[in-house]
């Protein structure tokens, strides 16, 4: 299967660059979230990047508060106070 989406990837490259958007956030949101967070990622990159919607690849990465951080500071640490 990973090797029929990369073969995809690199027809799609082809004929326009396939747009990968990455959304980095806490853990904690639900699936019906995420599918409406990649209906509009989607759809805005159709309607200004004129990216065809179906070579647009959304990943979405979860980082727990303990690792990440923000002017020296744990976020899980911002947090507790």
């Amino acid at each position: 299967m990973c090797h029929a989406i990369i073969e995809q990837m690199k027809s799609q490259r082809r004929r326009s660059p396939v747009p990968i958007i990455y959304v980095e956030w806490f853990p904690g949101r639900t699936k019906e979230q995420k599918v409406e967070v990649v209906k509009a990622i989607t759809k805005a990159m159709v309607e200004i990047a004129k990216a065809p919607a179906d070579a647009t690849h959304v990943i979405f990465k979860e980082t727990s508060p303990e690792d990440w951080a923000c002017n020296g500071t744990l976020w899980a640490d911002v947090h507790k106070k």
